[in-house]
């Protein structure tokens, strides 16, 4: 009978030989993961944040100017089919 040793994710990335930032941000450790998953969350709700914010591309004096103009003040539109 033979029996294999298994290595289960512990809280020692000594153990693990990490030196850096691999020492924090690992799949060896429990740790690692756990900093793995803050910085995705953090991520994703910096660019949820970000979305939500961002600037409209939509600008308003284009907008203001047109309330202000009746259907006279039009330029004539030919070429096309008259409507009575």
């Amino acid at each position: 009978m033979k029996f294999s040793l298994v290595r289960y994710a512990s809280d020692h990335a000594e153990e693990a030989h990490l030196k850096g930032w691999q020492k924090y941000y690992n799949t060896y450790t429990i740790i690692g993961r756990r900093n793995i998953a803050y910085s995705t969350f953090a991520m994703l709700g910096v660019l949820g944040l970000y979305l939500k914010f961002k600037p409209s591309k939509k600008t308003t004096t284009g907008h203001l100017d047109n309330q202000n103009v009746n259907e006279h003040d039009q330029p004539h539109v030919t070429g096309g089919k008259k409507r009575h």
